[in-house]
């Protein structure tokens, strides 16, 4: 009997082994690249969901400042740490999601200061939250 007849032959006896443990690594490395995926989008999920609430509370500060003139609840002082918790959570958004934040960042810098009076500035400033709403609403409905 040659060595090659005796490889075959224990290849036969051990097929069912080897598919068993070429299926098991295969399952545990699908599972693994899985378990990240979902981890991945559930950060995005979250962000998103955190983005969305913050955003509903700077639109609701730059309205009370420019309608209401209620210089608690529309002081543009405590939008900065909206904006800027919006700026850090976009980050972890895909794009284009991931630079709405940067972008409304510049426009709060720019346009807060006129936004008691200036009706163009709330409106930009109001343009630029809706667009992130829009770019994060889409990015958690596009996950899996």
């Amino acid at each position: 009997m040659s060595e090659r007849s005796g490889i075959r032959q224990q290849l036969g006896n051990h097929a069912v082994a080897l598919v068993s443990m070429a299926v098991a690594v295969f399952t545990l490395l699908y599972s693994a690249w899985r378990h990240e995926v979902t981890e991945d989008q559930r950060t995005v999920r979250q962000a998103g969901f955190e983005i969305l609430h913050a955003l509903g509370e700077l639109q609701t500060i730059a309205d009370h400042a420019h309608y209401t003139g209620d210089a608690q609840q529309g002081n543009p002082v405590s939008g900065w740490g909206r904006v800027l918790a919006i700026r850090d959570l976009t980050a972890l958004m895909p794009p284009p999601a991931a630079t709405c934040g940067t972008q409304l960042l510049a426009v709060w810098e720019a346009e807060s200061p006129g936004l008691k009076d200036d009706t163009a500035s709330n409106e930009r400033i109001s343009d630029a939250i809706s667009a992130c709403r829009a770019q994060t609403v889409e990015a958690i409905a596009r996950l899996d």
